[in-house]
C-alpha cells in the first residue's frame, strides 16, 4: 500500500476542497447532523451511553469497552459545562467546533505544500517531529482508515471525521488513539522531544548583532562613498565620476580609515535595530496568522508585507536619532576626527553638540516622515519577498526529500533570495532614501543646503538634477548590498553553531 500512496502523491492531485472555512450555516447544519445521529432516543440531549455506544460503533473498531467508556468519559467532561452527564447541542456544537479549529491548525502544520491534502510523506515527517516512531505498515494502515475516499490522500474533512471521538489533537494523542480503538497490535515508540532552548531568544539577537556588526563594517567604505554621493547637487555626473571622486574626498581629508568614519554609531546602532526589526515582525506575524486563522508558514503576502512594514516602522522611530548622527559624520570631510592630543573634542561629541545648539532635539529626527514613509513600503517588501520565497523553496525541500530526514537550507540559496529581495525593494523606495539622506545632512560641509521639508528637498532636487538625482549612490547601495548580505548570513549561521542554537529547519 505505501508504494500506491506515494504514487498517489507525486501524481496530479484532485483540486482540494473548501476546508475548514466553510460558512457558519453550512457547520451548524453538518454538526447538528452528527448531534442527531448520536442522539439515538431523540431526546434532544447525548447521554453518557449514547456517546460510548456510537465510539463502539465506529467503522473497524477494535476496542475494548474500557477504552470506549474511557474516551466517552473524556469527551463528556471537557463538553458538558453543567456537569448534568449529558450534551445538549450548544455544549456539543461549542467543544466540535474548537476541536476542528486545533484540527485545521494541525493540518495545516502536516500540509507542507499548502495544496489541501496530507500526503503520506507529510504525515511520516509530522510524526518523526513529534517524536512518534511508527513503521511503515502501520502508517500506511492509518492512512487507509481515515481515507475514505482511497485516493491514498488525506483532506481536512477525512481527518476531522475520523478523530470525531477524541477530544486531544496533538500527532502522540492521536496515534495512541488510532491504536486503542483500531490496531491493539500496533508497536509505538514515543521518543522525547527535544525541548527548545528558553535561552534561544537572546542567543539569537546575540548572534543577530555579531552577523549585524561584521556585515556592516565590512561595508562601511561603501556606505560613506554612498552617503557622500547623497548630498552631491551637481547636474550631468555618471555614476563612476561621482564614485571616484568621493572616494578621492574621502582618502584626501581622512585617509584610509576615513572610510570607516561613522561606522562605531553603525554598530551601536544595528544590534538593538535588528533586535526589534526581527521581534517586532515575529510578533506581527503571529497575530496577523491569528486573524487570517493560518499559522505563521502559512502567512499570506499582505500579511507578512504588513508584518514587515510595522517591523520596520517601529526599529526606524526607536534608533533614528543613531542613524541621522551617523549620516552627518560620514557626510563630514575635511574636517579633522579630533583627540584628546591636539585639544579638540571628538568629532561625535562635536557633531552631536553642535546639532543640539542649532534646533534640540528637533534636528535628530531630520528627515523622519520621508524615512517612515519609505522604511514601511521598504520593510514589507523586503520581508515578504524574502519570506516567500524562503517558504516555497522549504516546501519544494520536504517535498522531494526522502522520509526521515531533515531537511538543509543551502546558505548561497537563502543568500540568493535576501540579495533578490533587498535590491529589489531598496530600488523601489531609494528615492525617499536620497529625500532623507539630504533633510539629514543638511548644513554639513559637504551638502550646506537648507530644506523647509520634505516637498522642498523633491523640489530641489528635479530642479537641480532631474530624475537622476533621486538614484544618486543607487549602485554603490546595491553594490554595498551584495557582500554585505553575504557576511551577514555567513557570520550569523557560525554564531548560530558557536551558540549551539543552529537548527537544520531554521
Amino acid at each position: 500500500m505505501g508504494a500506491n500512496l506515494d504514487a498517489a502523491s507525486s501524481q496530479g492531485h484532485p483540486k482540494a476542497p473548501r476546508l475548514f472555512h466553510d460558512s457558519k450555516e453550512r457547520r451548524i447544519k453538518r454538526i447538528r447532523k452528527l448531534f442527531d445521529r448520536l442522539d439515538t432516543d431523540k431526546s434532544g440531549y447525548v447521554e453518557f451511553k449514547e456517546l460510548e455506544y456510537n465510539i463502539l460503533g465506529l467503522r473497524g473498531n477494535a476496542a475494548s469497552e474500557d477504552t470506549s467508556r474511557r474516551l466517552s468519559r473524556d469527551f463528556m467532561s471537557h463538553a458538558d459545562r453543567d456537569d448534568d452527564r449529558r450534551l445538549s447541542f450548544e455544549e456539543f456544537y461549542e467543544f466540535v467546533e474548537g476541536k476542528e479549529k486545533e484540527l485545521w491548525k494541525l493540518f495545516r502544520e502536516m500540509d507542507q505544500d499548502s495544496d489541501g491534502f496530507v500526503k503520506r510523506v507529510d504525515l511520516m515527517r509530522a510524526f518523526s517531529d513529534a517524536g512518534v516512531c511508527i513503521d511503515e505498515k502501520g502508517l500506511d494502515a492509518f492512512i487507509g482508515r481515515a481515507d475514505k475516499d482511497g485516493n491514498g490522500l488525506l483532506d481536512f474533512p477525512e481527518l476531522r471525521d475520523f478523530l470525531i471521538p477524541l477530544w486531544k489533537t496533538s500527532l502522540p494523542d492521536i496515534v495512541q488513539y488510532y491504536r486503542d480503538v483500531y490496531d491493539p497490535s500496533l508497536v509505538i515508540e514515543f521518543n522525547p522531544v527535544v525541548q527548545p532552548d528558553p535561552n534561544k531568544r537572546l542567543k539569537s539577537f546575540l548572534a543577530g548583532a555579531v552577523s549585524g556588526a561584521v556585515s556592516r563594517t565590512s561595508a562601511a567604505p561603501l556606505e560613506r562613498i554612498r552617503v557622500l554621493m547623497n548630498t552631491l547637487t551637481t547636474k550631468n555626473q555618471t555614476f563612476w565620476r561621482d564614485f571616484v571622486n568621493s572616494a578621492k574626498a574621502i582618502y584626501h581629508a581622512d585617509g584610509v580609515l576615513g572610510f570607516w568614519r561613522g561606522n562605531l554609531i553603525n554598530v551601536i546602532r544595528i544590534a538593538p535595530s535588528s533586535a526589534i526589526t526581527f521581534g517586532v515582525f515575529e510578533e506581527s506575524k503571529k497575530t496577523l496568522a491569528r486573524l487570517e486563522g493560518v499559522s505563521g508558514r502559512d502567512l499570506s503576502p499582505l500579511g507578512r508585507f504588513l508584518a514587515g512594514g510595522s517591523a520596520g516602522m517601529v526599529a526606524m522611530t526607536t534608533t533614528y536619532p543613531f542613524e541621522v548622527v551617523q549620516v552627518r559624520m560620514m557626510a563630514t570631510v575635511h574636517v579633522p576626527s579630533g583627540t584628546a592630543a591636539d585639544g579638540r573634542s571628538p568629532l561625535l561629541l562635536r557633531i552631536v553638540n553642535g546639532m543640539y545648539r542649532d534646533g534640540g532635539l528637533r534636528v535628530f529626527y531630520n528627515g523622519l516622515l520621508p524615512s517612515m514613509i519609505g522604511i514601511v513600503p521598504y520593510a514589507g517588501f523586503n520581508f515578504m519577498t524574502y519570506e516567500s520565497l524562503k517558504q516555497s523553496y522549504f516546501r519544494h525541500l520536504k517535498r522531494h526529500a526522502p522520509p526521515h530526514t531533515q531537511v538543509e537550507p543551502q546558505s548561497i540559496v537563502l543568500l540568493a533570495f535576501g540579495i533578490i529581495a533587498t535590491s529589489s525593494a531598496a530600488t523601489a523606495t531609494y528615492p525617499l532614501a536620497t529625500v532623507r539622506t539630504r533633510l539629514q545632512a543638511q548644513g554639513t560641509p559637504a551638502h550646506p543646503f537648507r530644506y523647509d521639508g520634505m516637498v522642498d528637498v523633491f523640489r530641489r532636487t528635479w530642479q537641480l538634477e532631474g530624475w537622476w538625482g533621486f538614484y544618486r549612490g543607487l549602485p554603490a547601495s546595491l553594490t554595498k548590498a551584495v557582500p554585505s548580505a553575504s557576511l551577514s548570513y555567513v557570520v550569523y549561521e557560525w554564531a548560530k553553531t558557536t551558540l549551539g542554537i543552529a537548527s537544520k529547519n531554521d
